[in-house]
């Protein structure tokens, strides 16, 4: 089999199990990998574009799980996590659909969580005075106080996962996944 085979196959192979990401650790781990390496014009030995993706797919999970065990301790999802840090770093109340494009991962039920938050009292809502069409969304008490006792945790996490990393290291890193985002966001228009 040709190193253009193994590599279309395995391409085609991540694409249709993607969607599958409910069970993200079965489809890693069956994961095709060529052991054929692929060389530059140059004769450089490059790293298989499938398996820098599945590396990437799995490091997702596995750094999810980390957070999404410090959020749940205290009763809140990750995607709950996120639009109450969204609410604290805005300079005030904010219509739910600004709540919602600001979402990392995108959700489409934002109003039933942000109704959830807002049974929790980590959020308060009420009408917009300009707009009546439009409800604000603003922090509360309660929901600055579970988002300052999980400051710490995240903050511990996150020095444990990458605090050994040089900077040279995480520019590098973070080139790498704003071009491979950018792609992937590009092809979603």
């Amino acid at each position: 089999m040709s190193v253009t085979t193994t590599q279309e196959t395995s391409e085609l192979w991540l694409t249709s199990q993607v969607n599958r990401a409910e069970q993200p650790a079965s489809f890693l781990r069956t994961m095709p990998i060529s052991t054929e390496q692929p060389t530059s014009p140059q004769g450089e030995t490059r790293l298989a574009p499938h398996r820098i993706l599945r590396e990437l797919i799995r490091t997702t999970f596995a750094v999810r799980r980390r957070f999404d065990a410090e959020m749940k301790a205290h009763g809140i999802t990750g995607q709950q996590y996120n639009v109450l840090r969204i609410l604290r770093g805005a300079d005030g109340p904010l219509p739910t659909m600004d709540v919602a494009e600001r979402m990392i991962e995108p959700e489409p039920g934002i109003t039933r969580m942000i109704r959830r938050l807002e049974k929790k009292e980590f959020v308060a809502r009420h009408p917009c005075p300009d707009d009546a069409r439009r409800t604000l969304c603003a922090l509360t008490h309660q929901g600055q106080r579970v988002l300052d006792e999980l400051d710490g945790p995240i903050a511990q996490t996150s020095e444990h996962l990458v605090g050994d990393l040089t900077p040279e290291l995480i520019e590098g890193v973070l080139e790498a996944l704003e071009r491979v985002w950018s792609r992937a966001t590009l092809d979603e228009s």
